[in-house]
């Protein structure tokens, strides 16, 4: 994932313990890169008992239950912008010259 600060992943349990959900409302799936004795929903370094309840990916990739009330770092999901047949080119805006190819690239 890059950098040394955890963020927020967009994955809770609030609504029943354990139950992991993506903010969309899909579950998750068994095969998610939890962080070793995670999720514990257990005691954090800011004081929260059992009030672990939001997904925070670590620095390494994996994944950690924390207090939703922690600020962090987020990301955001953005649907993709349908790209009319034709096209071939998109041109940055704002100018600067970026010309990007005309593409959607899940990631």
């Amino acid at each position: 994932m890059g950098g040394s600060r955890p963020f927020w992943g967009g994955g809770s349990d609030t609504a029943q313990e354990g139950n992991w959900v993506w903010l969309s409302g899909k579950p998750f799936h068994d095969q998610f890169p939890w962080a070793d004795s995670e999720p514990n929903n257990g005691v954090w370094d800011g004081g929260d008992d059992g009030e672990e309840d939001c997904l925070k990916v670590n620095w390494n990739g994996g994944y950690s239950d924390a207090p939703c009330t922690v600020k962090h770092r987020y990301i955001c999901d953005k649907g993709c912008l349908r790209i009319p047949s034709g096209i071939t080119n998109l041109i940055r805006e704002g100018g600067g010259g970026s010309i990007l190819p005309a593409a959607n690239h899940i990631v």
